[in-house]
């Protein structure tokens, strides 16, 4: 999830000529037959055997009902979840990751988060995992966790208030650097199911368990790799050299994540750019770097010292650490080989790793792109066809993108580790999305002399498109989305869908966004898929492929959903009610029933309203997951309220195992928010959740620091979730 675009509008208006595209597309592009053409074999098993649609006011075909009953918007400091299920929590900031470690004592003074559970748990998923200790994607008992740590709530970290300021030749101190360089990354955990019941609990000394963190050797592959715009100034850390364009160290700000079907997890690069400096005596580009934000002018064309939105200011730690000091991409030698301005392009990538053998390379993936990637999720999977990746990149007015390998899929990989990655994801053809009005869309293809892609502009070679994936979209002439943010795909029909989660500077009168600024400076405006100005509700799309081949070059497309406050009825254009309204939706998971599953992180009035009740503008709900099986084309999903977080949470990852009886959800940065913070003052906290091992626990009258943590939900009689 993104931290670096707050949405604080709830959208004013719709552009009056896209106001009815959703009914419009419904109406007019589909026939009845098509709406009632068979719904697909996951969804009737989702919908328990249950597929009667019934009519909505318009005459519009209601699409299969989830059998979940809806629960009560919560403002409470704990986790609600429906009757008949029960949570807990399984893992959580601090937590050792193997054995032998303390106990976290969470009052900041822990160290060691290369052993521990980092901070802000984003997404998950479950790998079944056989007595041989080797990937079995049909095993519920016993199975490999995988997570991102994205990001960090420093007040909680420390045991004092810290200085991270970059003035008056503040540094920081190198200790707590390192603290927080560590509680980013992944974790790898075990996990199994006891005698009875479907609960898990964590394998505390199994040697599958490690954390993966920004200080872990890695390795470039495909087109990028080794290309002198990755190579840097040598330096030795952690048991390896970098510099050379091959091997680099880190991943950060990992949020969204994928699979293989080959058994291998991807995490996903994202808001990476903000942990960069780049001073303001750096005028030398102007192009490429600043593409991605690292820039050394606003808006207005001034010279600025440029700090990201997390302003970590981790280079200037007081040991002089020249792994500290790569977070300083200032130009100040002759070359790239001098100084560290390159180290940016190190980053941006998906990033594969075998998670059943702690001793294997891991990969970052150049012929993905590289963004500020949201997502890699595999098409549906077919041998001897393509292997399809779908991702976002999350910013305000950025792009969809689609990964196709030249290798076709051969089901004897399966269990083939990073070796199976290096057949299907160096080499292959990488795309944009271009929307039209009429509900159909075009894979643009981006790779030299396709799509205005050339040497005259910078595009001489694959390399070039993989390490400036986003001009190469914008000279494409791909479709600017608000927000795309994590992507599922139906595996039962190929059909795919993309959160776009908000985005407030659309036709706002302005050109300040880093696309609109590279598009002639000029301000984008609405359009079919975007229809929204000003849009701090978001939506989602669903992208079907011409003839159901997820490898095809032309889709048709819909909306889905429109999020908005049901009290809003200019904005609510997919008429939610109090039962079925959200804001803000990022996380998505379609699981192998049919039912989509949506999480959000709103910044809107539904989320940090403070009017009076009544007024409109009242905070309703702490963010929220909810349910709804898709349908077809055409067709009004009904939506169901399933869980709703602690104070100040967003709700992140979400799996099961595969019999469907046991859910993981990651609640990320409880009580983030940490204005007036007294750490002596537990008061002063937004949140103290979680209260113990009982995520359902009101943890409003608590002391303790809030704590990032993987619940466990089960239902009661033992049967499957959602059904």
């Amino acid at each position: 999830m993104s931290h670096n675009h707050p949405e604080i509008i709830d959208n004013l208006s719709v552009d009056e000529t896209s106001r009815n595209f959703y009914q419009n597309v419904m109406q007019t592009q589909m026939t009845r037959r098509e709406v009632m053409a068979g719904v697909t074999a996951a969804t009737a098993v989702a919908a328990g055997g249950s597929l009667l649609a019934s009519c909505t006011g318009d005459g519009l075909m209601e699409a299969p009902t989830p059998a979940v009953t809806s629960i009560a918007k919560s403002l409470a400091d704990r986790v609600v979840i429906p009757a008949g299920y029960t949570a807990t929590v399984l893992y959580s900031l601090g937590d050792p990751v193997k054995a032998g470690i303390p106990a976290y004592k969470n009052d900041g003074t822990d160290t060691d988060f290369a052993n521990r559970a980092g901070d802000h748990f984003d997404a998950l998923y479950f790998f079944g995992m056989n007595a041989a200790g080797t990937f079995q994607a049909d095993n519920s008992a016993r199975g490999l966790l995988c997570m991102n740590h994205e990001a960090l709530t420093e007040a909680f970290l420390h045991a004092g208030k810290i200085d991270n300021t970059r003035t008056n030749g503040n540094r920081r101190v190198s200790s707590q650097v390192l603290k927080e360089i560590e509680a980013h990354g992944i974790s790898v955990i075990e996990v199994t199911r006891g005698v009875t019941g479907n609960g898990v609990t964590q394998v505390l000394d199994s040697a599958k368990n490690r954390r993966l963190t920004a200080r872990t050797p890695m390795t470039f592959s495909g087109p990028a790799a080794g290309d002198a715009r990755l190579k840097h100034k040598s330096y030795t850390a952690n048991g390896a050299t970098f510099g050379d364009g091959i091997s680099t160290q880190g991943t950060l700000n990992n949020c969204a994540n994928g699979y293989t079907p080959w058994g291998t997890y991807l995490t996903c690069e994202e808001n990476w750019a903000g942990y960069f400096f780049r001073g303001k005596a750096d005028q030398t580009r102007r192009d490429d770097i600043e593409r991605y934000g690292i820039r050394t002018i606003n808006a207005a064309g001034a010279a600025v010292d440029s700090v990201g939105f997390q302003g970590h200011n981790w280079d200037t730690a007081d040991g002089n650490e020249e792994e500290f000091k790569r977070f300083d991409c200032t130009a100040t030698g002759a070359d790239g080989s001098a100084d560290y301005r390159n180290v940016p392009n190190n980053f941006g990538y998906i990033v594969e790793v075998d998670p059943f053998n702690p001793a294997s390379v891991i990969k970052k993936r150049t012929a993905l792109g590289r963004m500020g990637h949201e997502g890699c999720w595999p098409g549906k999977i077919t041998a001897g066809k393509p292997v399809t990746f779908y991702m976002g990149d999350d910013g305000r007015f950025e792009y969809i993108y689609k990964f196709v390998s030249s290798a076709n899929w051969d089901p004897a990989d399966v269990g083939g580790g990073v070796a199976a990655g290096d057949k299907y994801m160096n080499s292959g053809k990488l795309y944009a999305a271009k929307f039209d009005s009429s509900g159909n869309g075009t894979w643009l293809e981006l790779a030299p002399g396709q799509n205005g892609l050339s040497s005259a502009n910078g595009f001489g070679t694959q390399a070039d498109v993989a390490i400036v994936t986003r001009r190469a979209a914008d000279i494409a002439g791909a479709t600017n989305m608000d927000r795309p943010e994590w992507a599922t795909v139906n595996q039962a029909n190929g059909d795919v869908f993309f959160t776009l989660t908000n985005n407030s500077g659309r036709g706002n009168g302005a050109a300040t966004e880093l696309p609109e600024i590279y598009k002639g400076g000029q301000d984008i405006g609405v359009d079919a898929a975007n229809p929204r100005v000003n849009n701090g509700n978001g939506h989602i799309i669903r992208i079907r492929e011409a003839g159901g081949d997820n490898s095809a070059t032309n889709f048709r497309w819909e909306i889905l959903v429109f999020g908005a406050r049901a009290d809003n009825a200019a904005n609510n254009i997919s008429q939610l009610t109090s039962v079925s309204d959200f804001s803000s939706p990022d996380g998505l998971w379609m699981d192998p029933r049919g039912l989509l599953w949506i999480q959000t992180d709103d910044g809107s009035t539904f989320t940090t309203g403070t009017g009076a009740a009544g007024s409109g503008s009242e905070a309703l709900s702490n963010n929220q997951m909810l349910v709804t099986i898709p349908g077809e084309f055409g067709q009004v999903p009904v939506i169901r309220r399933f869980l709703v977080g602690p104070k100040g949470c967003e709700l992140t990852g979400v799996d099961m195992t595969p019999d469907g009886k046991t859910m993981f959800v990651n609640i990320q940065h409880p009580g983030e928010v940490v204005t007036n913070l007294d750490l002596t003052k537990p008061a002063t906290f937004q949140s103290h959740w979680p209260m113990g091992s009982n995520p359902l626990a009101d943890a409003a009258s608590g002391t303790a620091r809030p704590r990032s943590s993987t619940i466990v939900i089960t239902k009661d009689d033992g049967g499957i979730i959602g059904l």
